[in-house]
């Protein structure tokens, strides 16, 4: 058996329900991931963001815990991994080019024992809009 919790999941290891870590099985998570906008506004799993668009992703309920958000279509703004993968209790991103979809995830533990996977929350891209034309 390998200590290995929420903070120290290997780059290579998949964020999913069924991966052994801590002496259990990670089982699913009844809490989400949570997308805001630069405005703290919030974007729908599953919905669309425009091009360039700054985000933040956290999971939604958590208190004192360790985690691993993981992301596949873009990168976080700092992060392991590659940037791949953030050990905070949120991240920041950057939307990718028009028509790319964006998925994250996250593991959390509240110490040794299970690790909770949220599911996934995929975004995708679309064209930022164009600047209105200046008044004549």
């Amino acid at each position: 058996m390998r200590y290995v919790d929420a903070t120290s999941v290997g780059c290579g290891e998949a964020l999913e329900v069924g991966q052994f870590w801590m002496s259990s099985y990670s089982v699913a998570s009844s809490l989400a991931i949570e997308v805001t906008d630069a405005s703290g506004g919030a974007v729908a799993c599953g919905g669309t963001v425009a091009e360039g668009e700054a985000l933040r992703v956290a999971v939604g309920g958590v208190g004192s815990a360790s985690f691993n958000i993981g992301i596949a279509g873009a990168t976080f703004e700092s992060g392991s991994c590659g940037n791949a993968r953030s050990y905070d209790s949120e991240a920041d991103l950057v939307a990718p080019a028009a028509g790319a979809s964006v998925t994250l995830v996250a593991g959390h533990a509240s110490g040794y024992g299970t690790v909770y996977i949220t599911e996934s929350c995929v975004l995708t891209s679309s064209a930022a809009a164009a600047p209105s034309p200046a008044p004549s």
